[in-house]
């Protein structure tokens, strides 16, 4: 059982590790003022990502279900954290495909803040995953 929620949880964290890549794009296409490509492609990749944290949590409380230690309870708020920005973004994203001009260069600089707000959730979950053992 172990084994299986690992290769889960290992293959949830590839997706989420994919997604870093969309804050970065949308802050060009933003900055210039030229919508994004793929952007209901993309729409569609954060509804994985969420469903891809679901499955982190389920996995991860599989293999390691003690919540009497602090750092448990640390690695559920970050992935809430990690929650919240995805939907942020899915919003800015549905904003960026509706509106035109102005708005939805807004929105796409939304969809870019709140990736890079994404990005630094992702490498401290990461850093402190690789530290789990050791602290």
């Amino acid at each position: 059982m172990y084994s299986a929620a690992y290769v889960l949880h290992l293959i949830g964290a590839i997706i989420l590790i994919v997604l870093a890549v969309l804050p970065f794009m949308a802050f060009v296409k933003g900055r210039r003022n030229k919508p994004l490509p793929g952007a209901k492609l993309w729409r569609k990749f954060i509804m994985l990502c969420n469903f891809s944290l679901i499955l982190a949590i389920i996995t991860g409380v599989i293999m390691y279900p003690y919540f009497s230690m602090g750092r448990t309870w640390v690695a559920l708020l970050l992935t809430v954290a990690l929650g919240g920005t995805l939907g942020v973004m899915a919003k800015g994203l549905k904003l960026h495909i509706i509106k035109d001009g102005e708005e939805a260069r807004k929105a796409l600089m939304k969809v870019a803040y709140a990736g890079f707000a994404f990005v630094l959730l992702l490498l401290s979950i990461l850093y402190m995953m690789s530290k789990w053992y050791y602290i």
